[in-house]
């Protein structure tokens, strides 16, 4: 790193915050630096990627969903409780009410062990809890939008 004034990250610093340095910073890459001043190695966006990749447990062959729903107590144990019934099991679910009008959340879930064939059984049970913006079903390379968000 050829700069005298680099801007770095602490050691103890989230994804989330190094994610905010590189766009608010506008640098190629961050420095680690531990507790001592120390540099203790090196992010770059890809490592970004990388971690935002295994955090949501991405794959090539899971399903995605996307659902806004009214935003209440159980919600989520409903959805999960869809997905049970048809034998699929939750590898992540993102919830987030940002950008959503008041009283709505939107939720993105990523589906393993589903056979594929209760998928239409599965969609319509989330479309009775919520609003299917889309799933889309990577193995057999499939995208359903349902709805704008």
């Amino acid at each position: 790193i050829m700069t005298c004034d680099p801007v770095t990250i602490q050691s103890n610093m989230t994804l989330a915050e190094a994610a905010d340095m590189f766009l608010t910073e506008n640098v190629p890459v961050l420095p680690v630096i531990d507790s001592q001043g120390r540099m203790v190695g090196i992010i770059s966006p890809s490592d970004l990627s990388r971690a935002f990749l295994s955090l949501i447990a991405y794959d090539r062959e899971g399903i995605q969903i996307g659902l806004q729903v009214v935003d209440r107590p159980g919600i989520t144990m409903d959805i999960a409780g869809c997905i049970r019934k048809v034998g699929g099991r939750i590898a992540s679910l993102i919830s987030t009410d940002n950008h959503t009008p008041q009283g709505i959340r939107q939720i993105y879930l990523r589906l393993h062990s589903l056979d594929r064939r209760n998928l239409i059984k599965l969609s319509m049970s989330l479309g009775d809890i919520g609003i299917l913006l889309y799933i889309v079903d990577q193995k057999n390379n499939r995208r359903n939008f349902f709805a704008a968000a």
